[in-house]
């Protein structure tokens, strides 16, 4: 995924267009737009408790590097990095099944 359309996704789910993403708006996003289920490696809805919801946890909380219980571009574009590191491809993904795809130059 190229950086313009990483940028595109962060900026798709930032509904109040604070520069953030909060988990609300990741849960909104994920029922509405195919493309960040995809990328995320997220259903379409889930049930509190269930693994799909402990799931979505850990990728959310995979890309809230500090914790602040929002995801800034920063930290977006920094997990796809990461992945590079680790060895993903832009067909790959990286973590255990989280579904984020690689950022290609």
């Amino acid at each position: 995924m190229y950086r313009s359309q990483l940028r595109d996704l962060l900026d798709s789910m930032d509904k109040n267009s604070d520069g953030t993403v909060n988990r609300r708006e990741v849960i909104i996003a994920c029922r509405k737009d195919e493309r960040v289920r995809e990328y995320l490696g997220l259903p379409k809805s889930f049930r509190q408790g269930s693994e799909e919801h402990a799931r979505s946890e850990s990728v959310f909380q995979g890309l809230d590097a500090d914790d602040s219980r929002e995801i800034t571009w920063k930290e977006f574009a920094g997990s796809m990095r990461r992945g590079r590191e680790e060895g993903a491809t832009a067909e790959g993904a990286i973590g255990a099944g989280d579904g984020l795809l690689a950022l290609t130059n």
